[in-house]
């Protein structure tokens, strides 16, 4: 009885429960660092070293002090900062040809010259200090409000933009009711957070007339000449175009009525893939991929009937699969001084890749020599049986992965002596051993290995010691990794 109660009581919630529909929107940005610098002390703790980048990581205005002594310090460099960005006009962002009249500081300025609709215009901003920058085009919004960024989210003195007015505002009814003026609206924000509470404003006049010009085909979602990973055999594809446009394609260099694939646009020119860039979007799905190059040939019409007489040809590159034809070491062996060796084929460039190594749950390991078809890295290990996975990635993110397996068994031998002699210039002696050890000596008596004067260079075949006036013996004790001692005496 319960348990139908219950379904009723869902049933009915379910059935009378009211939703509401959101829109999440997601962009993607450079992290950065929270705002001024309450939080610096906390890169400070006993025991825990500090470091440039974890002290910058704890706000923006943190900033090490003392570095590389014993007095190193994550301090705030501003705390008592209160005042807001002062903007200037960045004349050397502008583009070419075009001179302003500037109204002063944190007032803001106005283009001269009247701009073509679609023409790239760039505009931009000094600040007093590192700030960051957003812009509306409506006036009296909040910082925080404001939807888009000038510039570059980053806290920077200097920030710029390209500016492209769609043709909509030269239209005979936009142009009657903004008087030609096209107006940004922009705050700034300083690293301590102090933000502008005026507007300060870009004014660009548009000039009036028919857009004479066929579209201009800015960029793709992806490179150029690209590479795709094996067996991809269709990707996503935005184009991107400078104005509102109908775009077609084709694998032949036709014209555009010829083209029979179309791309989804934009219709509008208010309807930008990005303010921040000002291009319009074109989707479609590239079908048909094969291994080797995969050629197309874009076109498109603008809404004024302007044509593309030239195809904006874009390739992407098919690849094989990566694959790991070799991996060394492998068997039993009696060296401790161990390199881990891999060999990569195939994959997009041939076998050139980046690959890591790493033991049981621990994380991945960057070989230290990578990025190419041979990739190494050395490391000194204790006996017993080892099982390296190994996992490689080529710029396609074609992936290829392998094992190196081995077994060091101990090693009972003790070290050699190979080379002995006397820097009578330096008043150094110097010797050397066929295996990495340490070593350590006395100039009294022959000493346990752990009481003795280290000479230089732990865990290497080479060791040094100074010479003194009465140093006529020198009792050595050397160690390799498995503890095995090799003494002897020298006579300088």
């Amino acid at each position: 009885i319960a348990a139908w109660l219950y379904t009723i009581y869902a049933a009915i919630d379910i059935f009378t429960t009211k939703y509401k529909t959101y829109k999440v929107a997601t962009v993607c940005n450079p992290w950065i660092a929270p705002l001024g610098g309450n939080d610096c002390e906390r890169c400070n703790e006993k025991f825990k070293p500090c470091s440039e980048y974890k002290c910058r990581s704890l706000g923006q205005t943190c900033r090490l002090i003392n570095p590389g002594t014993d007095e190193e310090k994550c301090i705030n460099m501003h705390p008592n900062d209160v005042n807001s960005p002062m903007i200037t006009p960045n004349e050397k962002a502008l583009t070419k040809g075009y001179k302003i009249k500037n109204f002063g500081t944190n007032i803001g300025y106005e283009i001269i010259q009247k701009v073509d609709p679609y023409s790239p215009l760039s505009i931009g901003i000094n600040t007093n200090e590192p700030s960051t920058c957003k812009y509306s085009m409506n006036a009296s919004m909040k910082f925080d409000e404001m939807p888009f960024v000038f510039g570059s989210p980053l806290f920077l003195y200097n920030q710029t933009m390209v500016l492209t007015l769609p043709l909509e505002l030269a239209s005979e009814q936009a142009l009657k009711e903004s008087h030609g003026i096209y107006t940004l609206y922009l705050k700034c924000m300083d690293a301590s957070g102090n933000k502008n509470n005026k507007d300060y404003f870009i004014k660009v006049k548009i000039r009036p007339g028919k857009d004479l010009t066929p579209p201009i085909i800015e960029a793709g979602s992806l490179k150029n000449n690209a590479y795709l990973a094996n067996n991809v055999k269709q990707t996503d594809f935005s184009l991107f175009t400078n104005e509102p446009s109908t775009c077609r394609y084709s694998s032949n260099d036709v014209s555009y009525e010829n083209m029979k694939n179309d791309f989804t646009c934009s219709e509008s020119g208010f309807q930008t893939a990005s303010l921040f860039y000002n291009v319009y979007e074109c989707r479609t799905t590239l079908k048909d991929l094969k291994e080797g190059t995969n050629s197309f040939y874009f076109r498109c019409i603008d809404t004024s009937g302007n044509i593309n007489q030239e195809s904006f040809k874009f390739s992407l590159i098919g690849t094989k699969a990566l694959a790991i034809n070799q991996t060394l070491p492998a068997g039993e062996l009696m060296d401790n001084n161990i390199t881990l060796e891999v060999f990569t084929m195939d994959g997009a460039e041939n076998g050139k890749a980046v690959c890591g190594y790493k033991l049981g749950s621990s994380p991945f390991i960057e070989f230290k020599n990578t990025n190419s078809n041979h990739h190494t890295e050395e490391v000194t290990l204790s006996s017993g049986t080892y099982n390296y996975q190994i996992t490689c990635t080529d710029i396609a993110t074609n992936e290829a992965k392998s094992e190196i397996n081995f077994k060091i068994a101990k090693d009972v031998k003790s070290p050699t002596l190979m080379f002995v002699y006397k820097d009578e210039k330096a008043a150094l002696l110097h010797i050397e051993l066929d295996e990495l050890t340490t070593c350590e000596y006395s100039t009294i008596a022959s000493v346990k290995f752990g009481d003795g004067t280290k000479m230089t260079n732990d865990n290497s075949k080479v060791h040094e010691a100074s010479i003194s006036e009465n140093s006529r013996k020198f009792f050595i004790t050397c160690q390799d990794v498995f503890k095995n001692e090799f003494k002897f005496i020298v006579y300088p």
